[in-house]
C-alpha cells in the first residue's frame, strides 16, 4: 500500500491580506509490502491561487492533492520505484551469500 503524507509546511506570514499562506510543502509517500518498505521524500513549491484555502481549513488530504497535481505524471514513476525497490527487497536479483571455505 502507498501512503501519501505531509511532513512539514513552509509559509508566507502575510501575502496581502492572507495570513500563513502556504508557499514549500514538505511531502514523503511510502510503499509498504508486509515487512517490507521504501520511501520517497522531496518537496514542491506552490503559489498562492485565487482558489484560497485558509491555513486553519487544510487537511492533510487537501495538503497531498497538491502536492500530486504539481508532480503530475512524477506521481506514477515514484510510486513504481518504491514498488521495484520492496519487490527487489523480497526477492533480490543479486546476493552475496558467505564464501564456502569461510
Amino acid at each position: 500500500m502507498i501512503t501519501w503524507s505531509i511532513s512539514q509546511l513552509e509559509c508566507k506570514p502575510i501575502s496581502g491580506e492572507r495570513e500563513n499562506v502556504v508557499c514549500t510543502i514538505h511531502w514523503r509517500a511510502t510503499y509498504a509490502e508486509g515487512d517490507y518498505t521504501a520511501s520517497c521524500y522531496g518537496t514542491v513549491s506552490v503559489d498562492e491561487s485565487e482558489d484560497f484555502t485558509p491555513f486553519e481549513e487544510l487537511t492533510e488530504e487537501i495538503v497531498v492533492g497538491w502536492v500530486q497535481d504539481k508532480l503530475g505524471s512524477a506521481v506514477a514513476q515514484y510510486e513504481a520505484a518504491m514498488q521495484t525497490e520492496v519487490a527487489e527487497k523480497i526477492n533480490p536479483p543479486i546476493v552475496r551469500p558467505q564464501l564456502p571455505w569461510a
